[in-house]
């Protein structure tokens, strides 16, 4: 797999008009844009973008229960301490440039959320607090959908890995509580909505596909439930350079991990630990010289997607409708 800074690998002639035709396609309409045998098709069974850690954008303040397992209880006691330290955490904790408004508008169809709690409130966390609630970012796809009527979104909801004691059936309530009345009709409420194409998403209304990881704790009232059988990620804990990445994905392609399922939604993950800034733009540019070798149809979970990346993942789209596909692919 070439990295960035290699050559990217010349495109087939169909993959090469589907990037032209891509690069014509309006980001915050592109799924009505699609040809209309690709419309029939789910969402699990796209090129579709995601945004990793959806809403981490800006650091509002650290948890103190995180700061005492570094520092100690009575330092992390300070009042003062968590602010003076949201700046430096942010190196580590922000994943996006854009608000979930602007990621959807740039292209974005799958939103990756983790919460927690924060002075009573459900917020999008990684690590630390960030600067939106739960509710904020829930209007914001509101908001983007009532202008955009063709258009379907994922979102996904889990526990923040550091907000332990955000576990309860209280908390799992309010967050499901949250979604019916920021999201209200919108809504799919089938428990087959990963098999359900865009067409008959958009002609029911329903164009949030809801996924939780609600805890065993608590009772799941709406939405898909996360596990083996409705999400598939090639996140490793041990991925830690933009070449373990590449190699990760092109594993999953040979593998025949990367076939897409309906019903079974799939991402390469276009993400590393540490400074998630510092690595974006070097493994952005390793997806597009993977995407140039051959068709994709699952989804990619990106950290900071740039215009030339996403568009480029969404030209399969184009590219290689069904009835083509199979010419594609000998080439």
């Amino acid at each position: 797999l070439a990295l960035a800074g290699a050559p990217a690998p010349a495109l087939p002639p169909a993959m090469a008009e589907g990037k032209d035709l891509a690069t014509a396609v309006p980001l915050d309409a592109w799924m009505a844009s699609l040809p209309a045998p690709m419309r029939e098709r789910s969402v699990c069974e796209l090129a579709l973008p995601g945004a990793h850690n959806s809403g981490a954008h800006g650091v509002l303040t650290v948890p103190q229960e995180f700061l005492a397992r570094h520092i100690g209880e009575q330092l992390a006691s300070w009042s003062f301490l968590p602010k003076l330290v949201a700046p430096f955490a942010g190196f580590s904790a922000v994943c996006q440039d854009l608000p979930v408004a602007g990621l959807l508008r740039a292209g974005v169809r799958a939103l990756d959320f983790r919460l927690g709690l924060c002075n009573g409130e459900v917020y999008v966390c990684h690590t630390v607090v960030c600067t939106v609630t739960w509710r904020q970012v829930l209007a914001e796809v509101r908001e983007f959908l009532e202008a955009n009527a063709g258009e379907v979104v994922v979102v996904m909801a889990t526990r923040d890995w550091e907000h332990k004691s955000f576990g309860t059936p209280e908390h799992w309530e309010r967050v499901q509580r949250d979604m019916e009345e920021v999201l209200g009709e919108l809504l799919c409420r089938s428990p087959r909505a990963l098999h359900l194409s865009i067409e008959e998403l958009c002609a029911s209304g329903g164009r949030v596909i809801p996924l939780l990881q609600v805890p065993r704790t608590a009772q799941q009232t709406l939405g898909i439930p996360i596990n083996g059988s409705s999400l598939k990620k090639s996140w490793l804990p041990d991925t830690k350079t933009v070449e373990a990445m590449a190699h990760i994905i092109a594993l999953w392609r040979d593998g025949g991990l990367a076939k897409p399922e309906r019903g079974l939604l799939k991402f390469l993950e276009i993400a590393l630990p540490g400074i998630p800034r510092q690595h974006a733009a070097q493994a952005n540019a390793a997806f597009r010289n993977f995407l140039a070798q051959g068709p994709l149809h699952i989804g990619a979970m990106m950290d900071f997607p740039d215009e030339e990346t996403v568009r480029a993942l969404l030209a399969h789209n184009w590219a290689c409708p069904p009835e083509a596909q199979e010419e594609v692919e000998r080439l």
